[in-house]
């Protein structure tokens, strides 16, 4: 799979619309569309970068579909040699994994992180928060990710989760307290005044 395939199959993975992942990138919606039309390939290297921040994966991975070997490193061990292992496998074999994993999720559901899911649980604090009068409640995004569950994990939705938290922000109300490089990131941590 090239750029096109890989930025569509992590957009429907994600859950982000086009409009969204224009705002956080800074590149038009547009331009984006023609990205996954072919019409336009291949971005520039520095629009590819940030096509990648803003999705939360590497830029080789939209590229040639491969994470960089730090991204698999830096997994828990007991993730981080299944990831390897299937590495080895030839394409037949590889194709069989989705099935085992689908058929392995069906006995032990899992809820869907969805953006919807990440807000609720904001929104639940904030309403806990102000009940027991606080005038702000700092929040990282690696809290309330595990709040919500799926963190520390390989299935994680920390892309999604910081993403809550900063369109929930306002400016004249809210400090953010940290923000990570890519501005994704479990340290994103943020001041919310309250109330909402």
């Amino acid at each position: 799979m090239g750029f096109k395939d890989n930025l569509k199959a992590e957009l429907d993975y994600q859950g982000m619309q086009l409009k969204e992942l224009s705002a956080k990138c800074g590149v038009s919606k547009n331009t984006l569309g023609n990205y996954l039309t072919g019409h336009n390939s291949l971005p520039s290297i520095e629009t590819g970068v940030k096509i990648a921040q803003a999705l939360g994966v590497s830029a080789e991975y939209l590229v040639n579909g491969e994470s960089d070997e730090e991204s698999v490193s830096s997994l828990p061990v007991k993730y981080r040699e299944i990831v390897e292992s299937l590495y080895t496998l030839d394409d037949g074999d590889l194709s069989a994994v989705p099935a085992l994993v689908s058929s392995l999720q069906k006995r032990y559901p899992v809820k869907k992180l969805t953006k919807d899911v990440f807000l609720k649980k904001l929104n639940d604090i904030f309403i806990e928060q102000t009940r027991l009068g606080h005038p702000e409640v700092t929040i990282k995004a690696g809290d309330l990710h595990k709040l919500v569950g799926g963190y520390p994990g390989p299935n994680h939705r920390m892309p999604i989760c910081c993403s809550v938290m900063r369109d929930v922000f306002q400016d004249l109300k809210d400090i953010i307290i940290h923000s990570p490089t890519s501005g994704i990131g479990a340290t994103l941590e943020i001041s919310y005044s309250l109330p909402r």
